[in-house]
């Protein structure tokens, strides 16, 4: 069981993590019911595996695949020995062979992202990132994790958040969540197939 280093600060508008220690596997070992979708606590790190307490940024995906690339550099692929992918996947959905998220999670639809949109969330400038509020004490964090480029560079790290889904919006670009420290979490259609983002897996109640 993770064990999820916490200290709830009590501010206007919600709770904030930083030390102390309990888990919330004890609240609900699957994740957080948050308008009828159960969103996982952590960012996908390793292909298959979360990352280890929701503060962390685990690591990026270009869109339909499944190689996960480092956050920082240089620029480190798992499973190694991959090189960076220059040509966009033709699919027009994220292929279930392709995704990254563990067994029985998979990669958010473009609704439930908008489910998630639909909740409160406020920024935590503690840990950079923004908090999603759920039924009574239930949220998740999500780490403002910044990607990499089309071209692999790193862009935002620490002040915007990027995370797929699993749809396209054109042939070349493909629909994605994103929110900084003064903007709420809003629905964005246009980044690059070849970019790199987080992925934060989900699963119908």
């Amino acid at each position: 069981m993770k064990k999820i280093i916490y200290s709830i600060l009590t501010l206007s508008l919600g709770l904030v993590l930083s030390s102390g220690s309990c888990s919330p596997d004890a609240i609900d070992p699957d994740g957080v019911l948050i308008n009828g979708i159960v969103w996982a606590r952590y960012n996908v790190d390793t292909p298959g595996t979360f990352a280890a307490t929701p503060e962390s940024p685990g690591m990026v995906y270009q869109w339909n695949r499944k190689t996960g690339w480092s956050l920082n550099d240089p620029l480190t692929p798992i499973p190694s020995g991959k090189t960076w992918e220059t040509t966009k996947s033709p699919a027009t959905v994220w292929d279930a062979i392709n995704d990254p998220c563990p067994t029985g999670w998979r990669v958010p639809s473009k609704a439930d992202f908008d489910k998630l949109v639909a909740a409160n969330n406020t920024w935590n400038n503690v840990a950079k990132g923004r908090l999603f509020f759920g039924s009574g004490v239930e949220q998740i964090f999500l780490p403002a994790a910044g990607r990499r480029s089309f071209v692999s560079n790193l862009q935002s790290v620490g002040t915007y958040g990027f995370y797929w889904a699993k749809e396209e919006s054109s042939a070349s670009s493909a629909y994605f969540l994103t929110f900084d420290s003064s903007s709420k979490a809003n629905f964005s259609s246009g980044n690059d197939k070849c970019a790199a983002q987080s992925v934060r897996c989900v699963k119908t109640k």
